[in-house]
């Protein structure tokens, strides 16, 4: 998913500065559509969704074409999902069902933070203000150049975390992901201080592309997929669908003031303020993940609920 979202991302940077909204609109319309087509027609459907409708035949059928194997493998998974779908429609919860116990209401707590970590990083700023951050930090490069490579870097980047996190786990890279953010933003806010200060910049022009580059790379390779995923081993089946729909609600809805208010906050207490504020918000965020967020890659749920308890 997020490879899909820098891909978008990227093709706005580049075309948007040179097409009509009207043209702009009409390709980013087209796209979606031919993926569809393309490649939503041959999927085949949720094992999962046809066995809660109770189409067993058609769920087995699902499982083959999607582990392409016909075997034992695929029978015991099938079991697996069905004893899910069973124990999930049993235990139906609602939304006070998330505080029932200690280790869901802390699962609830952590998964809030982090996307709230995530939001309070800067990144949809960043993402949605590019142009207009490289235009007002007077960088060498055109604005709409940078913004394009900030683009490249992010697919790019995204490809890294499937393969990094088998090998350090969750935990570990969203540490260096809250780190690096850290680290990366401060500098910027203090090239803006300096810039407002009117001091003379010309030699460290580049700056704003480096820090911005290096923030991208670090988001992408923990805070930027790692909340959801993390999100998804946390909570039992019987409560994870309310605990996830008010999760990603709050974090959109917080996405969307702190977009809203950024130019607010910049006017009064400028570009260096804004950017040392969620520096400062990215090195609480650290010091989160280091006191209150558990390991979950390789364990079980079981494990999970377990550590989350104490």
């Amino acid at each position: 998913m997020q490879l899909f979202i820098t891909v978008g991302l990227t093709f706005s940077y580049a075309a948007g500065p040179y097409l009509t909204i009207k043209y702009f609109n009409i390709l980013c319309l087209i796209f979606p559509a031919l993926f569809l087509i393309l490649f939503f027609v041959f999927i085949p459907e949720s094992p999962y969704y046809l066995l809660q409708v109770n189409k067993n035949k058609e769920a087995e059928e699902s499982l083959m074409k999607l582990r392409s194997s016909s075997g034992k493998a695929v029978k015991i998974e099938l079991e697996s999902i069905r004893r899910s779908v069973e124990e999930t429609k049993a235990n139906k919860a609602g939304f006070t069902d998330i505080f029932a116990t200690r280790s869901t209401t802390k699962a609830f707590i952590i998964s809030l933070s982090l996307v709230a970590f995530q939001q309070l990083s800067g990144i949809n700023v960043i993402i949605f203000y590019a142009q207009d951050i490289f235009k007002s930090a007077g960088s060498t490069l055109a604005p709409e150049i940078s913004a394009i490579l900030i683009g490249v870097v992010q697919i790019l980047s995204s490809g890294a975390t499937p393969v990094l996190v088998e090998r350090s786990g969750k935990r570990f890279l969203l540490l260096v992901s809250a780190s690096g953010m850290t680290l990366s933003l401060a500098v910027l806010a203090y090239y803006f201080y300096l810039l407002e200060k009117k001091e003379d910049v010309s030699n460290i022009s580049l700056l704003p592309i480096v820090c911005l580059v290096v923030f991208i790379i670090v988001y992408c390779l923990g805070f930027g997929p790692l909340p959801w995923a993390v999100m998804g081993e946390l909570f039992p089946g019987n409560i994870k669908s309310i605990a996830s729909t008010c999760t990603a609600s709050f974090c959109w809805i917080l996405g969307f003031i702190i977009t809203k208010y950024f130019n607010l906050l910049s006017d009064k207490i400028g570009q260096s303020g804004s950017f040392g504020f969620f520096s400062l918000c990215c090195l609480v965020a650290a010091n989160f993940i280091l006191l209150y967020l558990p390991e979950t890659t390789g364990k079980s749920l079981q494990e999970i609920q377990l550590l989350l308890s104490k």
